[in-house]
């Protein structure tokens, strides 16, 4: 909007759009929304917000829409926070964040507004909301007002530029060669790679309603139209029921039987399902069959059973299942069908169950699956089928003939290779296994089986089809097994497969070597196939590295590179024999001027140090000074690195700064000191905090750090002064801004735990979850990266209790290690470790943040957690569980003379920075965090029908769950069977 248009008529066009895209939300509905509506909402309402909250209203008309609306805002701005709904509170928050990012980069990135996390949980929120409750909320109550003041409204056109055009009277059919040209369109995108499962089902059904509007006696005589023809007259004069079972079952599932109760809403259930089974193999179930159902989120279940003698499905009034009947089942979730069948029961036996107790019995007596799978398993029995239908190799012939019209599939050049490689200690070894294929099954050589490895300048295709390696496309030209190469004339290179999912660079680019590459197995020399094609370059100037031309080596050789001092082989270098000058291919394009995570200033390139000692700030290993590297020319600062260590993708960010001003990152405080010992946090800015340095108060195990979310051990923290929020004095000083070690971009403190809702949103360093607590997460886009606050303020050189010497952040990018502690392998992504430079000991961060000293609720001392000895023969007993504890492993006891011992799950759970009241998304279904602690009897977990032992739970669908492995595990064995 402009700046000087009329702020009522701008307020009244968003509110406009926003009620004309809200008919996609269907509040009262619990079918799917429509997302593309929904993504377009949220950046207009967070737009009306900031429109609302820049209007000065005594300079604006008497209006009732003012009106409203200036009393909303007053509302607002009185409210306690604390007291209001949890989904409104929440809304607030989501809206806040989305607000601070408008006000801070003048845009709503792509990735923030079309997050789908978001968009279930505002989702989510407005359902909630919009459930009918005997007071709803006066700011709920006001909006509504002032949406009902604008629907009356008409908007005038220029003001709603977003809006979609008032409806066009239809258009003239059009011609039906369009027609053709769409379905040649539709065929090509289904037989495509890469396309998902749930397009290759909608394409199908598109694909048979757009040849049953075409007018094929009007057509152009083709080939084409010729055999789409022959297909249709043979489709309608088929007797379905002599047809082969698959082929049979897969027209009935695709003719539109079931389309009509895909539209039908699916009903809440309204009274708690029985099942029941008696002799003679039926079971009986009362109309309404549902699984256990949320009042929230699930629509409960709908099933439409399979006619014997036709193949049709129906939907069901009372059901009657025989056992050898399949059946289709609405998801209660996703409002999509699920293929179902009984599974095996003894018809002797009469056994009553209640699903309420056992909400899960319903699954174990049906196989599903989903209904795009279950379409798509019957597709690949049809084209299985020996001797193949008629029809069947019809459309065979149809697909063959678009594939041979398609521009981009004349092109093309097939890989074969004969060998495979395998890589094993960074090197290639060839393995006796042949490369697998086979010459039968013609379907599988359509397009959806070729792999792309590489495409020229012209657009020539390189492919491989996985089907039948190149033997079943004679037609195309075929890339030579075996070839010469000027950059290694010695030895010839083979066409190789590379055999697992570790791969290296390729000799003369810093890119991996793709799946199909060619190799020489003596001297492990191994190029991609674009590497091939491209020109030699025998000399090259570059004058920021060296005043003379530099000629290239053409031998595979060891030489030390003078930039940065490797004396590696695996790329070309380049040299000037005079001066004994090398530098690699690869360092040539090094950076001159640069900023890492792991120091605070920019560091520069020199080609060569002093004689002082100095270790490389990265890997911590000795730099030899007569050749290259990055030191800092601050004035009294020391720091240096390695060429390669600086320039790994975990510290720099891929950007030259040389020429590039220096960058002024202003220093954002995290709260204003109000008066000494009150601070006004940015997080809890609607109160004011007090420094609480009691050191005589009681421990309350519930009192969890907002931040941390971890109890209030010992020292200061700060509460609010009319809410329970509360801060450890440390976690209340946490700078808003930083860089971390271990990531290359600038990072920013989140402090509005109430936003973080994706449960696969886990840490980027720990692996647990980031559901509740602050966090940092970076600022760039397309990046995901985010650590705990724990992650985020642990820093090196590490005194860590499990090793006698400091430990460094020195691990590679990809680079695994096994932490010596847990004995686990990859946490998470990043797979960082704090590592021993004196010997191979490893820490993870998941035990690097570990709190090494406890309060447990009956021992009046601190804890401390102990490492075991391998030698102890001690006996210790978990005061909790009241189970041995192995005294060679990690474990917290009490340094006093209590003798109390404690199992780490035992003292801090299983799932580590979550508290109760909070909930996130799993699956898009809503997970709720309870506590466990304020019962007599604690439930028992749905899945492992255990007593849930740890202080919260998780409730997802009206089902118990101990932990999120639980959670995990569960969904899990539901989708498998």
């Amino acid at each position: 909007m402009e700046s000087n248009s009329n702020p009522e008529s701008e307020l009244k066009s968003l509110i406009f759009q926003i009620y004309s895209l809200s008919v996609g939300l269907n509040p009262d509905s619990y079918l799917d929304p429509d997302w593309d509506s929904i993504s377009k909402m949220i950046p207009l309402i967070t737009q009306t917000i900031s429109l609302v909250s820049s209007m000065d209203f005594d300079s604006q008309p008497g209006s009732r829409l003012m009106s409203l609306t200036n009393q909303a805002i007053y509302v607002f701005n009185s409210m306690d926070f604390d007291s209001q709904p949890d989904s409104l509170r929440k809304l607030i928050a989501l809206f806040s964040h989305k607000l601070s990012l408008v006000n801070s980069t003048e845009f709503i990135s792509e990735q923030d507004t079309n997050s789908q996390p978001d968009l279930e949980f505002f989702v989510l929120l407005i359902r909630e909301l919009c459930s009918p409750t005997p007071e709803p909320p006066e700011l709920i109550s006001l909006i509504s007002q002032i949406i009902d003041e604008v629907v009356c409204w008409k908007p005038q056109p220029e003001l709603v530029r977003d809006l979609e055009p008032e409806p066009e009277p239809e258009p003239e059919p059009e011609p039906e060669i369009n027609l053709g040209l769409k379905i040649i369109s539709l065929i090509t995108q289904l037989i495509s790679q890469p396309i998902s499962l749930s397009i290759k089902t909608s394409l199908i059904p598109q694909i048979i309603s757009m040849v049953s509007k075409i007018d094929l006696d009007a057509q152009p005589e083709t080939e084409m139209m010729s055999l789409t023809t022959q297909a249709v007259s043979l489709f309608n004069s088929m007797d379905l029921g002599s047809q082969p079972d698959p082929l049979r079952k897969l027209i009935s599932l695709i003719s539109g039987e079931i389309s009509h109760v895909k539209s039908v809403s699916v009903l809440k259930r309204e009274q708690d399902p029985e099942l029941r089974h008696s002799a003679g193999s039926l079971l009986r179930v009362p109309r309404g069959l549902y699984r256990n159902c949320h009042p929230e989120i699930d629509t409960g279940t709908k099933l439409l059973k399979q006619d014997s003698n036709s193949g049709t499905y129906s939907n069901i009034e009372h059901l009657e299942m025989d056992l050898n009947i399949e059946h289709l089942e609405m998801d209660s979730n996703s409002d999509t069908y699920v293929y179902i069948k009984l599974s095996e029961l003894d018809s002797d036996l009469d056994i009553e169950f209640d699903l309420e107790a056992d909400p899960d019995l319903f699954f174990r007596y049906f196989k599903r699956v989903s209904l795009d799978s279950y379409l798509i398993s019957l597709v690949g029995e049809t084209l299985s089928l020996e001797p193949q239908p008629e029809l069947i190799s019809l459309i065979y012939q149809i697909f063959s003939l678009v594939v041979s019209m398609y521009s981009e599939w004349k092109r093309l050049i097939f890989l074969y290779p004969q060998v495979q490689v395998k890589l094993k200690k960074g090197k290639f070894q060839v393995i006796d296994e042949e490369v697998s294929w086979s010459s039968n099954g013609k379907w599988k050589c359509l397009p959806f089986n070729w792999e792309k490895i590489w495409i020229s300048e012209e657009g020539v295709s390189h492919i491989r089809c996985q089907t039948c390696n190149g033997e079943n496309h004679g037609e195309y030209e075929k890339a030579p097994v075996v070839i010469k190469h000027t950059l290694h004339p010695k030895h010839s290179l083979q066409l190789v497969l590379l055999n697992g999912d570790t791969t290296r660079e390729c000799y003369c680019c810093d890119k991996d070597l793709e799946e199909v590459f060619y190799y020489c197995s003596a001297c492990d020399y191994a190029m991609n196939i674009a590497c091939i094609k491209r020109t030699r370059v025998l000399s090259l100037d570059q004058p920021k590295w060296h005043e003379h031309t530099l000629a290239q080596f053409p031998r595979k050789t060891s030489l030390t590179c003078n930039v940065c001092a490797l004396t590696h082989s695996s790329c070309p270098f380049y040299m000037c024999p005079p001066c004994d000058f090398v530098v690699h291919q690869k360092c040539i394009s090094l950076p001159r001027v640069i900023r890492i995570s792991r120091h605070f200033h920019r560091i520069h390139f020199t080609p060569s140090f002093d004689q002082e000692v100095r270790c490389c700030g990265v890997c911590r290993r000795k730099i030899d000074n007569d050749y290259g590297g990055y030191s800092c020319n601050k004035d009294g600062c020391w720091y240096a690195a390695h060429s390669k260590c600086a320039t790994q993708s975990n510290v720099w960010d891929g950007k030259e700064l040389e020429g590039e001003p220096e960058e002024d990152i202003k220093k954002i405080e995290p709260f204003v000191t109000v008066r000494d010992g009150i601070i006004r946090h940015f997080s809890h800015d609607h109160h004011h905090l007090k420094l609480d340095e009691n050191i005589d108060r009681d421990y309350n195990e519930n009192k969890l750090c907002q931040a941390c979310i971890t109890p209030i051990y010992f020292g200061n923290f700060y509460s609010c002064m009319q809410c329970d929020f509360i801060l450890h004095e440390e976690c209340a000083k946490l700078s808003r801004k930083i860089h971390h070690p271990v990531h290359p971009h600038l990072l920013t403190l989140v402090g509005r735990s109430d936003l973080v809702m994706d449960a696969t949103k886990s840490c980027s360093i720990c692996s647990w979850r980031c559901t509740t607590g602050f966090f940092y997460e970076c600022s760039e886009r397309e990046c995901r990266f985010k650590v705990h606050v724990q992650c985020a303020t642990i820093s090196e050189p590490l005194v860590h209790a499990s090793h006698m010497d400091p430990l460094f952040l020195t691990s590679k990018p990809g680079e695994e290690r096994r932490c010596c502690v847990c004995k686990e392998l990859g946490h998470c992504s990043t797979n960082e470790t704090f590592n021993c430079i004196e010997c191979d000991f490893a820490l993870c961060f998941k035990c690097a943040t570990l709190p090494q000293k406890v309060r447990y609720k009956h021992d009046k001392h601190m804890l401390t957690l102990s490492y075991g000895e391998e030698t102890s023969t001690m006996t210790y007993w978990c005061e909790v569980c009241e189970k041995k504890i192995n005294p060679k492993e990690r474990f917290y006891m009490c340094d006093e003379y209590c003798c109390v011992t404690l199992h780490i799950e035992c003292m801090l759970g299983v799932d580590l920075y979550m508290k109760s009241g909070s909930f996130w998304l799993y699956c898009s279904s809503k997970v709720s965090v309870l506590p466990n602690n304020h019962h007599m009897s604690r439930p028992i977990c749905s899945f492992c029908k255990k007593r849930c032992p740890h202080n919260i739970v998780f409730q997802c669908l009206g089902l118990i769950s101990c932990s999120t492995s639980c959670i995990r595990v569960k969904d899990s064995k539901k989708m498998t069977m």
